[in-house]
């Protein structure tokens, strides 16, 4: 069997690397789901909402306080992070794919999540 990144469990060895300006992400050629074990940084999915509401690496790099670069490379980590592709390259405006558009949602509601817990233990910390 093929080596594998060890966060995808493969049900068979139907895996691509794709290759050709595309980042470098495992994808299942089958369209059986497959539950992928990970880990999501937060702050990658930040950047993920953020290009979702600009579409434009150069708005979204300002107002994240990051180099345009940084957001690429989040967004790239990302996308072999979950195996799937989630912004169309070279396309002006930029555009979330259905599954890119998919994770902004959630990550959306991941976000407001982050934020009402730290206001939820900080107001304890004040309150009675």
């Amino acid at each position: 069997m093929a080596a594998f990144p060890d966060r995808f469990e493969p049900f068979d060895e139907s895996w691509d690397l794709l290759v050709g300006g595309v980042p470098r992400v495992w994808r299942r050629s089958s369209p059986r789901v497959t539950r992928l074990r990970c880990d999501l940084d937060l702050r990658a999915i930040r950047c993920l909402v953020v290009l979702s509401d600009e579409h434009n690496y150069t708005r979204a790099a300002e107002r994240l306080h990051m180099s345009q670069s940084g957001v690429s490379r989040s967004i790239l980590a990302l996308e072999e992070r979950v195996g799937a592709l989630l912004v169309t390259r070279g396309a002006r405006p930029m555009s979330l794919t259905r599954q890119g558009e998919i994770l902004a949602d959630h990550g959306r509601r991941l976000l407001a999540a982050q934020q009402a817990a730290l206001d939820d233990v900080l107001n304890s910390r004040w309150g009675p």
